[in-house]
């Protein structure tokens, strides 16, 4: 990864992050809140189609999950706040990467 010369990530730096966990809290929340999987949505039944797998959607479902894992960096600008490199130092590892 590049660092800039103030300790701070260029936020044009692309980075992989799993989506998977984005659809899963999304499940989670609507589970917790008495939803479950129907065919066809229903707000007032708390009925929706896409409470399943995550690997049972299809690729413009997945789509929106990766948007917003990529809107991330614009979120944390928004609210004022950066990323900042931190060194950490992995088990057995003398020396911070580079």
């Amino acid at each position: 990864m590049q660092r800039l010369s103030n300790g701070y990530f260029d936020s044009r730096i692309v980075f992989v992050v799993p989506v998977e966990p984005e659809g899963l809290g999304w499940m989670e929340q609507r589970l917790a809140n008495g939803w479950r999987y129907g065919g066809e949505r229903n707000n007032s039944k708390l009925i929706h189609p896409l409470l399943k797998r995550y690997g049972d959607l299809d690729d413009r479902e997945k789509e929106k999950d990766r948007d917003q894992i990529r809107h991330i960096p614009d979120m944390v600008r928004l609210a004022k706040y950066r990323f900042k490199w931190l060194d950490v130092k992995q088990p057995g590892q003398t020396a911070p990467p580079s």
